[in-house]
């Protein structure tokens, strides 16, 4: 009575097939954990999504959102491969590896702004990212929580996707087309940058979501590096709270330091 279904099974798939598994409470925490961050991530989507209207993939993607379906292409494919082999622990470690870091942690952080912007191009860009990833990851995660998803997907999916239930749709078909391993290169810069920003606030016990004066990024870009950067420029301003951003030649040393008051240099 005290623990969920989903979250039992969440325990249950912890172990390897044949082998023991004792009970272990901190797995089923974290499946409880799980549940409640899959849960606040839809009802997030659902506000974000009140007017989407589900179609032809946008002409042009950011290089955050490419980075997004690159990753969750070859989560799709290696998590079917996993439950091919009765590797069920190794399918739901990618998925949640997928979902935690890249979908939570990442991508809503550097999209916030896109999708709270009024409508346009860019937004439906981030919509149609956000719908395509989180609902991959549902019914990736249906054979492990299936209560959990069976209600977030009656809730916000069914009416684009169509099935009776998560549970009789169809499994989220491997998109090869979607891997862009430039879009994943610049995806781990961005990444990067994100990471030494967060560093450089919190060793100075600023909260994430304070402001930054100017952020300087420097190093020896190729041209396309330099133009996908420009590109994700919206969303890693948003993710920083940096006021400016500047690209500018310069050493390739790596690390960052603090110029000024509020301003940052980060080398590349």
């Amino acid at each position: 009575e005290k623990e969920s279904a989903d979250a039992l099974r969440y325990w249950a798939t912890t172990g390897r097939t044949g082998a023991d598994s004792p009970l272990n409470l901190e797995n089923i925490a974290t499946g409880r954990r799980l549940v409640t961050k899959l849960w606040n991530a839809s009802r997030f989507a659902e506000s974000r999504l009140a007017h989407f209207t589900n179609g032809v993939r946008p002409a042009v993607l950011l290089p955050t959102d490419r980075w997004l379906l690159s990753r969750l292409a070859r989560t799709i494919a290696g998590a079917t491969a996993e439950l091919d082999r009765y590797e069920y622990a190794a399918a739901r470690a990618e998925i949640d590896r997928f979902f935690w870091s890249d979908f939570c942690d990442n991508y809503l952080e550097l999209a916030k702004a896109r999708l709270y912007s009024e409508a346009g191009a860019a937004q439906y860009a981030a919509q149609w990212t956000l719908y395509q990833a989180l609902l991959a990851v549902l019914k990736l995660l249906a054979p492990f929580l299936p209560y959990i998803t069976e209600e977030i997907y009656q809730g916000l999916f069914r009416q684009w996707d169509g099935a009776s239930s998560i549970h009789l749709a169809s499994w989220p078909s491997e998109q090869p087309e979607w891997i862009d391993t430039e879009a994943e290169a610049i995806g781990e810069t961005l990444l990067e940058l994100l990471r030494q920003v967060r560093r450089h606030k919190a060793e100075r016990g600023q909260s994430v979501g304070a402001e930054l004066a100017s952020l300087r990024i420097s190093g020896h870009l190729q041209p396309a590096q330099r133009a996908s950067l420009e590109m994700a420029m919206v969303d890693l301003k948003s993710a920083t709270r940096a006021k400016q951003i500047v690209l500018e030649e310069g050493a390739e040393d790596g690390g960052s330091q603090m110029l000024k008051d509020n301003e940052l240099l980060i080398e590349v």
